[in-house]
């Protein structure tokens, strides 16, 4: 979500037009493409998060293909509707790429902080002392 907030952030602070010969109408700003932002997120969790279950290579090829396949169809169709120019889609793709990248770097560098805290709240402690 804090993805997402940053994208419209970078859409308001921007303000590109969208191009002019679009062929359904659309309201806002183009650059960067929300969907393409939102759908590049999805496919980095799917890419890193769930694929590695799947034990079998070729079935973890075929995902992954699958899913980058599904961007490039999504970007496709962007231009191909004249909602948004190609570096708009682009600019999309390397900003959720970037903001992957923090995340985990900010994940890596809190996870024993925020879980030392989560563990000390009350409502969490009779959870795990129940389940004992």
């Amino acid at each position: 979500m804090a993805g997402d907030a940053i994208a419209f952030l970078i859409k308001i602070t921007v303000k590109r037009p969208r191009p002019t010969d679009k062929l359904i109408p659309d309201a806002g700003y183009s650059f960067p493409s929300g969907h393409v932002f939102g759908t590049t997120i999805l496919i980095l969790l799917v890419i890193y998060l769930v694929i590695p279950y799947f034990k079998n290579q070729e079935t973890q090829f075929l995902l992954c293909a699958l899913a980058i396949s599904w961007l490039a169809v999504l970007i496709f169709s962007r231009l191909y509707l004249r909602g948004h120019f190609a570096s708009d889609t682009l600019g999309s793709v390397l900003l959720a790429a970037s903001w992957w990248e923090v995340s985990q770097m900010l994940y890596l560098k809190y996870y024993d902080t925020v879980a030392g805290i989560l563990n000390r709240l009350p409502l969490l402690q009779k959870k795990i002392r129940s389940k004992k």
